[in-house]
């Protein structure tokens, strides 16, 4: 008789699609990257503008930025006189580029010594990793589960202490995210042409 009768729980599970998710989760999913990007300013603006340099790491990125804003030289990277090779030349270029638009706000002109501008591409870079998460995790899911995976990347304690300083790893967490992105649509477009 038991091999007669099919399973219950495969015919329960095969035409439900789950609970509905709640409404106020509805609603904030509607908008993630407006929500997010809100979220991840509120979050992380006040340690950038109010901490100084937190480690030894940070403060060699931002001399380093310094040095290539007053010199002009976009290609050799020096902190004082020795070379600094070790990491890629696109944190510097956003740093000092971060430094120099830096320079429109009142009371920052001419000014290349404050810290907070050159922490702004790694807040920035912070930012895009929780969007992206929510980009990837659309290919996957739905808009509530995506919005909750970058609500998650945003909140986790890592990514709060990568966006207030002034290194490559909030940013390289974005470019890595892009990637698999755009390798997980490939997939998917693979395994499924419609």
């Amino acid at each position: 008789m038991a091999d007669s009768e099919p399973p219950v729980i495969a015919q329960e599970t095969a035409g439900a699609a789950g609970p509905a998710p709640p409404g106020w989760l509805t609603r904030l999913a509607r908008r993630p990257f407006v929500l997010l990007a809100v979220l991840g300013f509120l979050l992380w603006l006040p340690g950038i503008v109010s901490l100084p340099a937190l480690d030894r790491d940070e403060s060699r990125f931002a001399q380093s930025s310094r040095q290539m804003v007053e010199s002009g030289d976009v290609v050799d990277i020096r902190f004082g006189h020795v070379p600094r090779y070790k990491k890629p030349i696109g944190i510097y270029w956003l740093q000092a580029v971060s430094t120099r638009l830096a320079e429109v706000v009142p009371g920052n002109a001419g000014r290349d010594d404050r810290i907070w501008t050159y922490r702004l591409p790694s807040v920035l870079g912070a930012i895009s990793a929780s969007w992206l998460t929510v980009w990837c995790a659309l290919a996957v899911t739905g808009a509530e589960a995506a919005f909750l995976a970058g609500f998650l990347m945003l909140g986790t304690v890592l990514l709060t202490a990568e966006a207030t300083i002034a290194t490559t790893d909030a940013v390289l967490l974005a470019c890595v995210l892009a990637v698999q992105g755009v390798l997980l649509r490939l997939y998917r477009a693979a395994r499924d042409p419609d």
